[in-house]
């Protein structure tokens, strides 16, 4: 909007309005800008998702109309997070004595930090950090190992990818950029910003005036691509990246500093370090590039894992059919086949979204799904077509009146829901319950088999309407947030938590401690 409405200019990066900082006036604009947000917000979920507008006696509510659907979207941010601790607790031993980019900025600030921060009055009063290039700092840099917070993210990307972190180290995200080529820029202004921050919190004994002035420090085009090419030693490259991780007023159109933090005026880059250390650089280049990380041969990991699951729990399994039946096209990604009941499995790996716009292209793939299972569940309650392709399969041929179908979501949001009748759930909750069949909470851990041995019903039901899904859903509980415009002019939105003790409760009434499981044999299939 500023730079449409006020345009951005390379004498922006000169100085700050810290009047206007000082007496509130930015946090009152921020304030409200943010409620502008929210506004848009509750307009895409109106025009988007399956949503309606109640008149309320403070103002108007939005809520959706299927019961499903908020539940699903809070169940998968706080299974997000659940995840996230789970898997910090099971790195902690691993990551123990691996040294942590905090404990090298401190070390490098106390050793040579203050050498490279210095206070310059010209063009503004303020201090500066000089970008070091001598042989000890490019060492650091350059250095093969991950350290502490490195190794935990490629943890998490590897998780998301349904690979190994060897895999992804190494993946290609675009052109000749790769993962760790992203990880080691990230790794230089991390470290940068640290020693910066770590030096400013010292440096300003008489208030904050100096430390305001150089929070964002800007540095010229020429010394950041000197800089990158002494890290890649490949000018080409350094250009490549630099352009991925930069906003360009007179070349993009759309600005999210998560997604490019370097934010380019004329021959300057303003550099929000504390954002740019803090972005997530692989996903932003992946987003905005359109492409995800996968194997060269374009095979779906996601779709792969479940095949493998499906097999190791004596399942008949088939992927990517296509058929035609009078004249429509079929495509079904997993079919799967045990003691007479049949399983269809539409998956769809996107991103897990970061905010409204990409929340909505996740339930785009959901809602497409959804049609296309609809589609394959019809053809499949013929009896002659269920022969035909089973003949085809090289399967037995016996018929079965129980169908059951799954979307299978890479990411966590929408788990639980209902899309035309077919349960979403997430793919990784998938592969746990046929692999293991287990909940862990921070009390127990917890059986979700109706024995230790799994078998089809299981299954059936973990996808059915009496599952552990429902069970959780039925301990999540509404809260009203409100965003107020004036005098009872009250924006309404609803959000779910789960009520961990209500959960518990339910987990030691009705579930049965989780044991060591018994391997399945495989299954008759005749």
């Amino acid at each position: 909007m500023l730079h449409a409405v006020v345009g951005l200019s390379q004498s922006m990066t000169i100085s700050i309005d810290e009047t206007l900082i000082r007496n509130g006036y930015c946090e009152h604009v921020l304030r409200n800008a943010n409620k502008l947000i929210k506004l848009r917000e509750a307009e895409l979920l109106l025009d988007c998702f399956p949503y309606r507008a109640i008149t309320t006696t403070d103002g108007v509510l939005v809520e959706a109309f299927e019961d499903t659907f908020e539940p699903s979207v809070s169940l998968g941010y706080i299974q997000m997070e659940q995840q996230l601790r789970i898997r910090h607790q099971d790195a902690e031993e691993a990551t123990e004595k691996v040294f942590g980019l905090s404990d090298l900025a401190r070390d490098f600030y106390r050793k040579v930090g203050s050498q490279f921060i210095s206070r310059k009055r010209k063009p503004i009063d303020r201090y500066v950090l000089e970008v070091p290039l001598a042989p000890p700092f490019l060492n650091l840099i350059k250095n093969p190992n991950w350290y502490r917070e490195e190794y935990m993210y490629l943890l998490g990307m590897a998780n998301d990818a349904f690979n190994t972190i060897e895999w992804v180290e190494n993946a290609t995200v675009v052109e000749d950029i790769t993962v760790r080529d992203l990880m080691v820029v990230q790794r230089l202004f991390s470290l940068l910003a640290k020693v910066f921050f770590h030096a400013l919190d010292r440096l300003d004994d008489n208030g904050n005036a100096l430390d305001m002035r150089s929070r964002i420090p800007v540095y010229k085009e020429l010394k950041l691509l000197e800089t990158l090419a002494i890290i890649f030693n490949d000018k080409t490259k350094a250009k490549r990246v630099l352009k991925l991780l930069s906003y360009d007023p007179n070349q993009n159109k759309y600005f999210d500093l998560q997604y490019t933090p370097l934010l380019k005026l004329g021959s300057y880059y303003l550099f929000p370090m504390g954002v740019f250390s803090s972005s997530d650089l692989v996903r932003g280049v992946m987003y905005n590039a359109n492409t995800r990380l996968l194997p060269v041969d374009g095979s779906d990991p996601m779709q792969d894992a479940l095949e493998t699951a499906l097999r190791r729990r004596g399942f008949l399994v088939a992927t990517n059919i296509k058929r035609k039946s009078n004249g429509t096209e079929l495509e079904i990604d997993i079919l799967a086949m045990a003691n007479g009941h049949l399983f269809v499995f539409e998956c769809k790996n996107a991103f897990h979204p970061c905010n409204m716009h990409e929340l909505r292209g996740s339930y785009d793939h959901i809602v497409k799904a959804g049609k296309q299972l609809s589609r394959s569940a019809s053809w499949f309650s013929d009896p002659i077509e269920q022969r035909q392709i089973f003949r085809q399969l090289g399967w037995p041929t016996h018929t079965t009146d129980s169908i059951g179908t799954c979307i299978a979501t890479a990411n966590r949001l929408f788990n639980g829901h209902l899309v035309d009748g077919h349960p979403v759930r997430q793919a990784h909750e998938i592969l746990n319950f046929l692999n293991e069949g287990k909940l862990r909470t921070t009390e127990r851990d917890y059986r979700l088999w109706l024995s230790s041995t799994f078998c089809p019903t299981d299954l059936h039901d973990y996808l059915g309407n009496a599952g552990y899904v429902a069970d959780i859903f039925a301990c999540m509980e509404p809260t009203i947030y409100s965003h107020n415009f004036g005098e009872k002019i009250n924006l309404q939105l609803r959000l779910f938590g789960l009520n961990q003790l209500k959960l518990q409760t339910l987990l030691q009434n009705q579930y049965s401690p989780f044991e060591s499981i018994e391997e399945t044999t495989p299954m008759e299939n005749d």
